[in-house]
């Protein structure tokens, strides 16, 4: 009687399938999430670059052939959350379609397929694995209300000068 060698396929895959109605409800979520985060850095985005094209008419022309340095805190505080408002937005809105993305082709990886793009883990490209990406949302809801703040600030400055 020959000995049968029974050789066990290994499992490669990266995370379970995800099912068709999951998947999908998934992705309309992350679509949700990301729409609302594109609303926030083009409002970022308009709060940013408002003050900066009507500087000299809100600053007057001496002061603001001075420069950034004669910019008040409060606009400078406004520009800089702003823009880590947006820096942020446009972090989560990568990486949620990233780990969507990490979550289907991670379910569906096999042996055969596993070095194809798509399937395969490429080095030096961030994987999302159990990262919370509420901190990036929390930086940009927040980053964009504490700029809107300070801009309110620089604009009630100039109002009662």
């Amino acid at each position: 009687m020959a000995d049968t060698v029974v050789t066990e396929k290994k499992d490669v895959r990266l995370n379970r399938p995800l099912g068709d109605e999951e998947f999908k409800a998934k992705l309309e979520m992350t679509k949700a999430f990301c729409d609302t985060a594109k609303s926030y850095v083009q409002i970022s985005s308009a709060g940013l670059a408002v003050p900066l094209l009507f500087v000299q008419m809100i600053f007057g022309k001496t002061r603001s052939e001075a420069g950034f340095l004669a910019v008040p805190w409060s606009l400078a505080a406004s520009w800089v959350l702003f823009l880590a408002s947006i820096g942020c937005g446009l972090i989560y809105q990568w990486l949620a379609i990233r780990r969507l993305w990490d979550q289907y082709h991670g379910g569906h990886r096999t042996e055969e397929n596993m070095r194809e793009p798509g399937y395969r883990l490429t080095k030096g490209i961030m994987q999302t694995g159990n990262m919370n990406l509420s901190w990036y949302w929390l930086g940009m809801t927040g980053g964009f209300f504490a700029g809107a703040v300070c801009f309110v600030l620089y604009a009630a400055s100039l109002l009662y000068r």
